[in-house]
């Protein structure tokens, strides 16, 4: 693949330059930060306004803030996660800017692999920072709790980003616009949510791993129950940057 380093390189200076990798960090790290606070305080503000009489909730935990932490993620996160880096390669096809590389001898899958990696990257170091902050943050709320598993879970999550991801090259390959990249990763999305409801099929669902970070972190699942999903999600993402690089390669700017 010619011309791959420089090329990363340059998405690396470019995706600094142009804020999104700090857009992200931000919008993440601020879910962390809220998080343990929002499960340590929230029983003494619905005491401060009279409505904890009227609903029983138990002391908070330290693994109630991994709850809000998730659960605000796995939504929030990924939308962001998604418009951020969803027209990363489709925004260029729009605008010719990669009609110039090309013509000098950078190859087609070199640029999208490289595109790639970075929303990968990004995804990977915002995730880690944000992880990093709920956890000692939420250590400085709850002291001398733990939560055990925490990497597991991470790693869990971390999985259902890269795999999502993976359909942006794809898409934007296949679909025209801007913002095309977004066009397979939000009907897949859709797809896997209805899917969800079919218990034969529930296990390979690549969600499981955006809902099992919890249960893996309290030891309620083992990591052989989450394998199937595991393995879909990396074959998948495998699949559909590889099929993405050739239909790149054959496709017309």
């Amino acid at each position: 693949m010619n011309g791959f380093l420089p090329f990363l390189k340059k998405e690396i200076t470019q995706t600094l330059r142009t804020y999104k990798l700090l857009i992200l960090v931000l919008v993440l790290v601020s879910f962390a930060v809220m998080s343990p606070a929002l499960a340590r305080f929230t029983p003494e503000i619905l005491q401060l306004s009279g409505i904890e009489g009227m609903i029983a909730l138990p002391a908070p935990v330290a693994l109630d803030s991994w709850i809000q932490f998730y659960s605000t993620t796995s939504q929030m996160g990924i939308l962001a996660l998604m418009l951020i880096y969803g027209g990363i390669l489709s925004g260029e096809k729009s605008k010719g800017t990669l009609v110039l590389p090309l013509t000098h001898g950078l190859s087609r899958s070199a640029a999208l692999l490289a595109k790639y990696l970075v929303s990968v990257g990004g995804w990977t170091v915002s995730l880690a920072l944000a992880a990093l902050v709920n956890h000692l943050y939420t250590l400085y709320l709850f002291p001398g709790e733990e939560v055990a598993f925490v990497l597991g879970g991470l790693a869990s999550f971390w999985l259902c980003g890269v795999f999502l991801l993976s359909l942006v090259p794809l898409s934007s390959v296949l679909v025209k616009g801007s913002f095309g990249g977004l066009a397979l990763p939000g009907g897949v999305l859709f797809t896997l949510l209805v899917l969800m409801i079919f218990p034969d099929l529930f296990s390979f669902n690549p969600l499981l791993l955006a809902s099992s970070p919890l249960q893996v972190m309290a030891g309620v699942d083992e990591w052989t129950i989450l394998l199937p999903a595991l393995i879909t999600s990396a074959v998948t993402s495998a699949v559909a940057v590889a099929a993405a690089m050739v239909l790149f390669r054959r496709s017309s700017l």
